[in-house]
């Protein structure tokens, strides 16, 4: 090839790579940022649009308050559908809902502009990626990292979330992660949060203060001894049951434990039970919320007593003795649970009863790692060991009917049901069989059959009246003592005919109201009066004269013949307030006619009908006892199924409204804010009882 071919050849070549090198160019006036902002308006997450394809949720945050990284995951079990916490050993938790609001948060989520694309300007928007060597560092300006996958572990959502865009708290600063592109988008945090409480059922104990109806405290804590065990020191047991009728707690029983033994606390004159330190109790229960977990060692059976095998296993020995619990040996050759401060009982109204262990104060682990030193100052949590059972005393056998086997032992039965529903007259004084006196015999007996009137008071004459408090009765007039007839009254017997003359023949002039039905008191008030005096006088001498007699309602008297007037009943309160009937006036001697006609077979019948009857009763209060207990038992069954695996942690201030001292639970009448007063009550030290560990 000729030089100038070559020349040619170059010239071609160059003119290619120039045109390729202009092309590669960028276009005058298109910036990084003006490339970004072509993404403004479309969605942060194109593919994110079925928030139930969620099946890992993870949340990272920097705690300023205590100074550290806070992280905090999800994850969806593929078998049953439920979600637990990894973080928290697994815990089951409530988060259906709350996941369904972090993921919708970013459903649709768009980007409104670009902020920055700069690495370092990270810091100013607080979207730096939360991570602990960073921490170490010095650094602070940390966002929210929020991380979704689906089953497949495919990514849904990757993006940290800074600080609120100026003058607009609606709006926030957000990255995704590998990017160094700030956006600008419209988000509410607030579903962000690592609270483990958020993310459960935080209703610990499920029940209502109004249904709390007893309090069994045990006051007592487990002192560290220098060989390592514990020493049991006891200060007080008491038992409070309130009274929904009086509205105020009421003490069953307090032992007071003295290094004299055992001494009953009974309250003065001067002394009461402090109602509103228990409903502050019953409230706190009420509204008990769980701050955290921590799963329990293997080797705890359902019930929540310690597994005998428990006390050849040192670590686990060792893991309770850290929660502040100490497996012991009962009386029977059991095992169960002392608790480093206390425990109580508490009993609802269907007989469902909580048992709540107080451990230590729960060390902040996060704080203890690295070297750290937790800071006392703060507030710990307290561990708590809770369990759940029937008292099944809360419902006694029920008191059955007696079954009859004869017709005598159901006429007995029956006669013995109508006595007891009979009208009680327990507040008017018994008045015994009482007979008024015969008829004087040349009385003539009167022909005017007609209902009798009302005497009529005469004017200025004097009138006596009973006391009230004497006897409980209706009143009325004093009848004159008149010879009895045959013709019953159509009225009451508590209106007798107007008095006309004494019984001695004498003009009464005086009208005294009385009390009804009770002759020995109408007598004795009667003499207090001058002018009816001598006419009671005379009716009693009539009474001391006559004989007893029975009363024939169908005989016809003569004229001559003395008669009696039929009985005074003993429930003179329903006799007054009942018109005699024309079929009272019936011989009595028919009367058992009815019976004697029951035959064999009838009679029978009877006692089969209402042995049917009993007996279905008896079975109705056999079968409700049945099934409230068998409700308890359940309920108990489905708490511990919830509580057996766990200690739980309560805050501290929740543990100190729980707690209650003897100076406390007893306080001074009209001054609730002073001490009880304890004089005679020695201070709460109890024995011995060392527990010690293997190993030690």
């Amino acid at each position: 090839m000729n030089e100038n071919a070559k020349t040619i050849t170059f010239a071609v070549v160059a003119a290619v790579l120039g045109l390729g090198a202009y092309a590669s160019l960028p276009k005058v006036g298109v910036s990084e940022k003006d490339v970004v902002n072509s993404v403004v308006g479309k969605p942060l997450f194109e593919k994110f649009t079925d928030p139930t394809v969620a099946s890992t949720l993870k949340i990272v945050k920097y705690d300023p308050n205590q100074v550290r990284i806070a992280p905090f995951e999800l994850t969806r079990d593929k078998k049953s559908g439920a979600w637990i916490i990894p973080s928290h050993s697994s815990y089951p938790a409530d988060a259906a809902s709350q996941v369904s609001k972090v993921a919708n948060a970013f459903i649709g989520l768009k980007i409104l502009s670009v902020e920055s694309t700069k690495a370092d300007d990270q810091k100013l928007y607080g979207v730096i990626e939360p991570d602990a060597t960073k921490m170490d560092a010095g650094e602070t300006a940390f966002g929210t990292l929020v991380r979704m996958q689906d089953d497949k572990g495919e990514p849904l959502v990757d993006l940290i979330v800074g600080k609120t865009v100026r003058d607009d708290e609606n709006k926030r600063y957000v990255r995704k992660s590998g990017s160094d592109a700030v956006y600008v988008a419209t988000f509410d945090p607030a579903p962000l949060t690592t609270d483990f409480s958020a993310w459960i059922e935080g209703d610990l104990l499920k029940l209502s203060a109004n249904d709390v109806e007893t309090l069994t405290i045990r006051d007592y804590n487990i002192i560290p001894t220098q060989r390592g065990g514990g020493q049991l020191d006891r200060d007080f047991d008491a038992t409070v049951s309130y009274s929904t009728k009086d509205n105020k707690w009421i003490a069953d029983a307090i032992t007071v434990y003295t290094e004299a033994g055992d001494v009953p606390r009974t309250l003065t004159a001067d002394e009461q039970i402090n109602t509103a330190k228990l409903n502050e109790i019953k409230n706190a229960l009420d509204s008990l919320k769980i701050v955290d977990v921590v799963r329990k060692p293997q080797g705890l059976a359902a019930n929540l007593k310690a597994d005998k095998q428990l006390l050849d296993d040192n670590e686990k020995i060792l893991s309770l003795y850290n929660m502040g619990f100490v497996p012991v040996q009962t009386e029977s050759g059991g095992l169960d649970l002392l608790s480093s401060s206390g425990e109580l009982a508490v009993t609802l109204k269907d007989g469902v009863q909580y048992l709540l262990r107080f451990g230590k104060a729960a060390e902040n682990v996060d704080m203890g790692t690295d070297g750290k030193v937790a800071d006392t100052t703060v507030a710990l949590n307290r561990s708590l060991f809770v369990t759940a059972r029937l008292d099944e005393s809360r419902y006694p056998e029920p008191v059955l009917k007696t079954l009859p086997t004869t017709i005598a032992e159901l006429d007995a039965i029956e006669a013995s049901a109508k006595a007891t529903e009979s009208p009680a007259t327990s507040d008017v004084p018994e008045m015994k069989d009482v007979e008024f006196a015969p008829a004087i015999p040349d009385a003539a007996k009167p022909t005017d059959t007609s209902k009798p009137e009302a005497a009529k008071p005469e004017a200025a004459k004097s009138d006596a009246t009973m006391p009230t408090d004497a006897i409980k009765t209706e009143t009325t007039e004093i009848p004159k003592v008149e010879p009895p007839t045959l013709e019953t009254p159509t009225d009451s017997p508590a209106s007798p005919p107007p008095a006309e003359k004494s019984p001695a023949g004498g003009q009464s002039n005086s009208n005294v109201t009385l009390p009804k039905g009770r002759f020995v008191a109408l007598q004795e008030e009667a003499t207090k009066t001058p002018e009816v005096a001598e006419a009671a006088k005379e009716a009693a001498k009539e009474m001391a004269k006559a004989a007893p007699a029975e009363p024939a309602a169908t005989a016809q008297p003569s004229e001559t013949a003395p008669q009696t007037v039929p009985e005074v009943k003993a429930d003179l309160k329903a006799e007054a307030q009942t018109e005699v009937k024309p079929e009272m006036k019936a011989d009595p001697a028919q009367a058992p006619a009815a019976t004697a006609a029951e035959t064999e077979q009838e009679a029978k019948e009877r006692l089969e009908a209402a042995r049917e009857k009993i007996n279905k009763e008896n079975q109705r209060l056999i079968d409700e006892r049945a099934d409230k207990i068998e409700a308890g038992k359940k309920k108990a069954a489905e708490l511990n199924a919830r509580f057996a695996e766990w200690y739980y942690e309560i805050s501290d201030a929740d543990y100190k409204r729980l707690r209650i001292k003897l100076d406390e639970l007893i306080e001074k009448k009209g001054n609730p804010s002073s001490p009880a007063d304890n004089a005679g009550a020695a201070p709460g030290f109890g024995g011995g009882l060392p527990f010690n560990f293997p190993g030690n």
